[in-house]
């Protein structure tokens, strides 16, 4: 059965748009959401290991979008189309991998947590560019700028139980 989760896992690789007409921001969270499927197929079946590598391309997608939100800060009106889908995605897909948090074997967690994390990260930077009130600090290394607190203070991760480090 893993064997089948992990041959899915690596068919939705070979699927995944490559050069569309479509937005690259929407092609990446688009590649998340295909990701975030196989996170839950390989749930579903116990295999902890689909569920690792699910989740290291889910995290590399999102990671994707950001950049390409990142990347469009010049262009108004398509920096506001690739924010709005990664807002919009990012929060169907933390509630997705809450849900999956309880069910999954104890040693996925971790896993489902990264993913968490990424989604949580993909939903501020989205936030911060819509220019909802998320705070803007100073930047963090390699991916950007920090995230501050979301819409009622608190990010995507702390109404998932997650909470601050």
């Amino acid at each position: 059965m893993r064997t089948v989760v992990v041959l899915a896992i690596l068919v939705f690789a070979t699927l995944l748009p490559a050069g569309t007409a479509r937005s690259a921001s929407v092609d990446h969270i688009d590649a998340a959401g295909k990701w975030l499927q196989a996170i839950v197929a390989a749930a579903r079946s116990g295999d902890v290991q689909g569920i690792e590598a699910a989740v290291v391309q889910y995290v590399q997608a999102v990671r994707n979008a950001v950049d390409e939100i990142h990347a469009r800060q010049g262009s108004p009106p398509g920096l506001r189309v690739a924010a709005e889908r990664v807002q919009e995605a990012t929060q169907r897909h933390l509630k997705v991998l809450q849900e999956l948090l309880q069910r999954v074997p104890e040693g996925a967690r971790p896993a489902i947590q990264k993913a968490m994390e990424a989604a949580s990260r993909g939903y501020e930077v989205a936030t911060a560019a819509l220019g909802k009130g998320v705070h803007q600090g100073k930047p963090s290394g390699p991916r950007g700028k920090q995230p501050g607190p979301g819409p009622k203070g608190k990010t995507p991760g702390e109404k998932h139980g997650k909470g601050r480090r």
